[in-house]
């Protein structure tokens, strides 16, 4: 047994700075039935091996591995990602990617991937030979993080969002080989619901967040998530443009114990 500070996590061999991991391998056996006896004769595998790899970490506005491999998938391409946990080392593709942006918290972001291919080395403890961040000046916080509207970059004041990003991946295997041939990225979806003062009506064909929030049909941009060095007041660091979203849901929600509460989702497809 050893504990948390003996276990390292790596991403593309640079050390990670994470809070909680967890690795999932599972096999999908099925019990083979047959006539003239009872109970099962034997086992076999049904499906491929189910490996997953899940974490919590506080959210950085620069150098963020998650946020690349998202550009990145925006633009079709399906990049995979070296992750070393814990002794065992595969290819990752990112499955899911969300955080939440609160007033006075920390952000934080949680990642799920998936491996199609079986894990190489064996669980073991740390050895010290992966080097960690020491420059942590650069953690996204409530305090800086805003939603600008607009080339002059207008802030709507909200309280509260949350963003995530899923794909959907489809490994394609052949015969004479468990692992797949190659996967597949079918798509992925991007999604922000914000809670603020105002009540945006939704269209049933579907308007554009640029168009809505900004109340223009210019090209005006929406900068999502201006993120800054804590106290520092230069431009963000970190921009999620969703001028191409479409709104496709609001509500609202009241109860005794606090104010009305004006949810609007925001949605776009890649």
């Amino acid at each position: 047994m050893f504990y948390f500070d003996k276990c390292d996590i790596s991403i593309n061999d640079q050390g990670f700075i994470a809070e909680n991991v967890t690795l999932d391998i599972e096999n999908s056996i099925v019990q083979l039935l047959t006539l003239g006896r009872r109970g099962a004769g034997s086992a076999i595998a049904g499906a491929p091996m189910r490996i997953q790899l899940s974490m919590e970490y506080p959210m950085k506005t620069k150098g963020d591995p998650n946020l690349e491999l998202i550009s990145n998938l925006k633009l079709g391409s399906l990049p995979t990602s070296l992750i070393y946990f814990a002794g065992f080392v595969g290819n990752f593709y990112l499955n899911d990617f969300s955080f939440s942006a609160q007033a006075n918290r920390l952000l934080k972001a949680r990642v799920t991937y998936s491996a199609f291919s079986e894990l190489a080395g064996y669980f073991q403890e740390s050895i010290g030979a992966i080097d960690y961040p020491t420059n942590l000046d650069d953690i996204a916080h409530g305090w800086t993080t805003s939603l600008n509207l607009g080339d002059d970059r207008t802030v709507i004041k909200a309280y509260d969002f949350d963003y995530s990003f899923t794909t959907s991946l489809a490994p394609q295997f052949i015969l004479g080989s468990r692992n797949p041939a190659q996967v597949i990225l079918l798509g992925a979806t991007e999604k922000v619901t914000l809670t603020t003062d105002d009540f945006y009506p939704i269209s049933p064909y579907g308007e554009k967040a640029k168009v809505r929030l900004a109340n223009a049909v210019s090209n005006n941009s929406i900068a999502l998530l201006g993120i800054s060095l804590l106290e520092q007041s230069h431009d963000p660091d970190l921009v999620i443009n969703l001028k191409e979203s479409i709104l496709t849901s609001s509500s609202i929600s009241a109860s005794p114990d606090g104010p009305v509460k004006l949810r609007t989702v925001i949605t776009r497809e890649f």
